[in-house]
């Protein structure tokens, strides 16, 4: 099975990057393949506890990352993006944290890189 890793590191809102990157993530895992999304630098932003997008008049990006794994993919959040945030690692709404270290393994063993 080839294996796509999804790297998502704008913000969650103020560009349809995020979005995107989460809509082509949820396509590939219904077409079967290993997908994975790695939320880093300002796209942790997502998976924060506190973000308040109805300001926005948006919908809560955590909500749709906090369902993902239910569909098959794999959420990494990179832990120097959270601590250089001030986000704690066990505060987080869904995911997996991981280091640099362990990212680059995943990146490793991975057919195909996306960047949004």
């Amino acid at each position: 099975m080839e294996k796509v890793l999804i790297l998502i590191s704008s913000a969650p809102y103020g560009t349809a990057a995020m979005v995107e990157g989460y809509r082509y993530a949820i396509g590939m895992a219904s077409l079967e393949v290993d997908t994975t999304v790695v939320l880093l630098d300002d796209g942790v932003w997502a998976v924060y506890p506190e973000q308040k997008p109805a300001a926005l008049q948006m919908r809560s990006l955590g909500e749709a990352f906090g369902s993902i794994e239910d569909m098959g993919v794999k959420l990494l959040v990179v832990w120097e993006s959270l601590a250089e945030r001030g986000i704690p690692a066990d505060k987080i709404l869904a995911g997996q944290v991981v280091d640099l270290a362990g990212l680059g393994q995943v990146l490793a063993g991975t057919d195909g890189i996306i960047q949004f």
